[in-house]
């Protein structure tokens, strides 16, 4: 007689491999277009980052690009008698001073027009100073210098007097500097009219030091400074200037101050994404345009230096900075090298960020890089959000799978239970029980009628055999066949 026999229950292992099945192909789904939706809007978020990049470009040379024009016609109109060092010769020095007058004026002009003007001036070889610089207000003062001796006893004398003024005895320093130089500026009102006049008895500045003048001696031709104030106040800006020859004698040179206020105003309204930015730093780190002012320089005043992306307390543009090294191979100390745009994406403050630096034109003069960083969820958290809405969804379809399986596989599972059970009492030649099989399903009906069947045709034979003697022979385990057994009896009929 077969043992009972263990294996997967139908009423539990149908819905389950239902439920499975839909729930992997929810996630194959899913998974296949959470990869293809990240990529394509990965794609679109280096597109607009490199978008605001483009803007700031344009933005960057529209703001310097008309100084630079400016300043070449400048130089361009500029004459000899400007920068004349023979003070013996009349002539010579009423053609200076008339063209300072012209150039004066022409400066005036300037500035009223391009507010980004923070000052311009002109310095010789001999020490000559002349600038006409924005003041606080908005009015535009001029400041003349002139060296009445520059032989380089005047130029010991000049670096005594600033140790004299550091200690206190500013009398003293000013009397040492009055034969040697004077200084004095003309403070105008807003129409540009002179208010006053002042005579500066202890200025000490000599252009030719200035990164300015060496910049543009040295190059030979239009030159950048690096960023520094432009004012006392310490905003920050940076200069140009181009040299004047008379052949191959440097008679002196002509520069702009350009303020970069605006450039990081520009960067602060620049939408990228709903937590990024825009910034413009040098190859080597330096800030050059922030849209968060305050942490466009350190120091203050005069003293103030541009700040750098390393030192920055803005977890964003520093992580990014420290990728786009990482990327580049740059070792401490050494400049960004950069050809084309560069997308990165990094880690910063616990999330997933994405950001693009592009290089300036090397024509331009300009060793400066454009960054443009943005949380990754800016672009993607839509995605996420939707994908995390669909698993809820294929996980709220997979249990009704499960709920209407275990219904289903109860109207499968009952009626074969039952047919089991009357399978059982078929066995035990229990033939008049009548069980009650209802499914919708055609072949469990079938079966049923079947089992019907199967007993009316037993009812018949148990007609010719007993019922009786059926189930002990099934008791028994033997399987009925013809046959039989030979048994001798004793005769006792008599006669």
């Amino acid at each position: 007689m077969p043992g009972t026999r263990t294996g997967l229950r139908l009423r539990i292992t149908l819905p389950l491999a239902i439920a499975g099945l839909i729930a992997l192909a929810c996630l194959a789904v899913l998974g296949v277009n959470y990869l293809n939706s990240t990529a394509t809007l990965r794609e679109l978020a280096y597109g607009l980052m490199t978008q605001a990049s483009d803007q700031t470009f344009d933005k960057t040379l529209a703001h310097l690009g008309s100084a630079e024009r400016l300043l070449r016609l400048n130089a361009a109109a500029a004459k000899p008698p400007l920068f004349c060092i023979d003070y013996s010769h009349a002539l010579a020095q009423r053609d200076r001073i008339r063209q300072l007058g012209n150039l004066l004026s022409l400066h005036l002009e300037e500035m009223q027009v391009n507010p980004l003007l923070a000052s311009a001036f002109l310095a010789d070889e001999d020490g000559n100073f002349f600038m006409a610089k924005r003041m606080p207000d908005g009015s535009v003062s001029s400041q003349f210098l002139v060296r009445r001796d520059a032989s380089p006893a005047c130029a010991a004398v000049a670096a005594r007097a600033r140790e004299l003024v550091r200690a206190g005895q500013s009398e003293w320093a000013a009397r040492l500097l009055a034969p040697c130089l004077e200084a004095v500026w003309l403070h105008r009102d807003l129409a540009g009219s002179v208010q006053r006049r002042v005579r500066d008895p202890l200025e000490t500045l000599d252009p030719r030091t200035r990164p300015w003048y060496l910049a543009a001696k040295a190059a030979g031709r239009l030159a950048w400074t690096a960023v520094y104030p432009v004012n006392a106040e310490g905003d920050p800006g940076i200069a140009a200037a181009v040299p004047v020859y008379s052949g191959d004698r440097l008679l002196g040179a002509l520069g702009l101050d350009i303020a970069l206020k605006d450039l990081s105003l520009f960067l602060k309204d620049l939408r990228v994404g709903a937590n990024g930015r825009a910034f413009i730093a040098t190859t080597a780190g330096e800030l050059v345009a922030f849209p968060d002012l305050s942490q466009l320089m350190s120091g203050a005043g005069e003293d103030a230096r541009p700040n750098t992306l390393d030192r920055v307390a803005d977890p964003l543009a520093a992580g990014a900075w420290a990728a786009l090294r990482a990327e580049t191979g740059a070792g401490d100390g050494q400049p960004v090298r950069l050809i084309e745009p560069t997308p990165l994406a990094y880690t910063a403050g616990g999330r997933r960020c994405l950001a693009v630096f592009a290089p300036f034109p090397d024509r331009y003069g300009w060793p400066w890089l454009v960054g443009v960083a943005a949380p990754e969820d800016d672009f993607l958290g839509h995605v996420r959000q939707t994908s995390i809405i669909m698993v809820g969804a294929s996980a709220a379809f997979t249990l009704l799978a499960i709920l209407l399986g275990l219904r289903m596989s109860r109207r499968i599972t009952e009626p074969l239970t039952a047919l089991a059970e009357e399978a059982r009492r078929i066995r035990d030649f229990d033939l008049d029980h009548a069980p009650l099989v209802e499914s919708p399903f055609r072949e469990i009906r079938r079966m049923a009628d079947s089992f019907e069947n199967m007993k009316a045709g037993l009812r018949s034979f148990r007609k010719y055999v007993p019922a009786k003697l059926v189930r002990l022979l099934l008791d028994s385990g033997l399987e009925a066949e013809l046959g039989g057994d030979t048994v001798e009896t004793a005769d006792t009929a008599e006669d």
